[in-house]
């Protein structure tokens, strides 16, 4: 096989791979849906961080359903997730570094769920 041909394999080996893992719950759609909710929460109490305004949306068209609400097939694990942002708040755990480093821009739980006010990303 020519290098050519090799390199090239490389790199499509390499894009595959990204975006299989660009979203690591894809395949589990309550965890994801529950670090949303967590992560909007965590949004609110972090002044540094904030939400994207069509994240909701597009997790709603990746999942086929609303994300929150008393209709909504993840209505538990959306409240499961506030509920962890609330307790953390209660209990004056809330650590928006912690929320940064697992759902910002290269998070490594899901990436892309909040923002820095200075360091825009979609999700």
């Amino acid at each position: 096989m020519s290098n050519l041909k090799m390199i090239s394999l490389s790199i499509v080996s390499i894009l595959l791979l990204g975006l299989t893992s660009l979203n690591s719950y894809a395949k589990d759609p309550s965890e994801l849906v529950e670090a949303f909710c967590y992560a909007l929460q965590v949004s609110m109490f972090c002044d540094d961080l904030k939400m994207g305004v069509d994240t909701e949306g597009k997790i709603e068209k990746q999942l086929g359903t609303e994300i929150r609400g008393p209709k909504s097939p993840y209505n538990k694990d959306c409240l499961k997730g506030l509920n962890k942002a609330l307790d953390a708040y209660d209990a004056g755990k809330t650590n928006c570094l912690d929320a940064w480093e697992k759902y910002g821009c290269s998070g490594s739980e899901v990436p892309r769920l909040i923002q820095r006010w200075t360091s825009p990303c979609a999700y």
